[in-house]
């Protein structure tokens, strides 16, 4: 499998990616245009949420950490030491010349000047340089692809006092790389300009790397995601006696026929209007019952049946019961 860079512009640009500007989130409300908007991402628990993704504008250009990790920094030791600010240089004839006053240095510095370097000088790195030239645009970027937020959403943990908010630590280097950018625009000196610059750079490298570590690997998401085979209306148990039971016959609880023909259940319970209100009782909504907020209260009874009160567990009983007649279900013990 052969990876390539991808022209983040072009992706924001077709895709009509929204930014992300902010890290603030409100108590009951979360920001509109923060890490975890649903005006950016879609409703909580919705496929939506999993599959969209935005940007962050950067207000400054860097180099992609990928072309920064496996080409830049490979190209030449002076080089190495540019980006790294560990020597200031000056620019003669296109070669860099390292310089112990006046000189400039930095990420900033090597993009704002890098038209007067002379890479073709590096005749042992051919094949890098020719990369470099056909790919500028791609290589040199000014914004940041965040990941969906349904896969790294927050967590409310209800304690005895209070609540808590639990998230993963990407979110943490989106927050840090956020607060980089926003006050790019406050700098008007090219040194402290090269100085932020030097840490949003830092930040994106910190994020890319964060992503390959769970790509990699078999439970990455590559061989312990994609590659790995999920049904659709399926479920998973564990096997107990039942002395109700005649022998030849196999139980199946009503919260996972529920789930097993959830379109049958959704669509069958959405005719009944009163029992629609007692579970917009139940769930303490303000607004009518639709097929995304009951989709995800039979997930949510699937594994926990026993907050159903009794006459909505009668209910759901007979659904069950209802909708299974002609169906087939395949047990399959492994």
């Amino acid at each position: 499998m052969q990876l390539k860079i991808a022209n983040i512009n072009a992706v924001v640009e077709n895709d009509r990616l929204k930014p992300v500007k902010t890290t603030r989130m409100f108590a009951r409300n979360i920001q509109v245009d923060g890490l975890f908007s649903e005006e950016i991402f879609g409703k909580f628990g919705s496929n939506e949420r999993k599959k969209t993704f935005a940007y962050i504008n950067l207000r400054t250009k860097i180099i992609h950490p990928e072309a920064y990790e496996h080409i830049f920094m490979s190209l030449s030791s002076d080089i190495t030491k540019f980006l790294l600010s560990k020597q200031k240089y000056s620019i003669e004839n296109g070669k860099l010349i390292p310089v112990d006053e006046g000189g400039i240095s930095g990420v900033y510095n090597f993009i704002k000047n890098f038209n007067k370097l002379d890479l073709a000088a590096i005749k042992h790195k051919k094949e890098e340089i020719n990369f470099i030239k056909n790919n500028i645009n791609k290589i040199f970027i000014d914004k940041w692809l965040v990941l969906p937020a349904g896969i790294r959403d927050i967590q409310v943990l209800e304690g005895t006092n209070k609540s808590q908010i639990q998230y993963t630590d990407l979110n943490e280097l989106y927050e840090n790389l956020i607060r980089n950018t926003n006050s790019f625009d406050t700098i008007t000196t090219d040194d402290l300009k090269e100085s932020m610059t030097q840490g949003i750079q830092r930040s994106v490298l910190e994020i890319n790397k964060w992503i390959k570590e769970r790509l990699k690997g078999k439970g990455g998401l590559i061989r312990g995601g994609l590659m790995r085979k999920v049904v659709d209306y399926s479920g998973r148990m564990v096997i107990t006696t039942d002395n109700t039971l005649d022998v030849g016959e196999v139980g199946l609880p009503w919260q996972i026929v529920l789930r097993l023909y959830e379109p049958f259940a959704i669509h069958r319970i959405m005719k009944d209007t009163d029992y629609l209100s007692l579970i917009q009782d139940f769930l303490k909504m303000d607004t009518k019952v639709d097929t995304f907020t009951l989709r995800q209260f039979i997930k949510k009874i699937n594994s926990k049946p026993s907050i159903v009160p009794p006459l909505l567990r009668d209910y759901f009983f007979d659904v069950a019961k209802e909708i299974a007649k002609g169906k087939v279900v395949l047990y399959k013990r492994d």
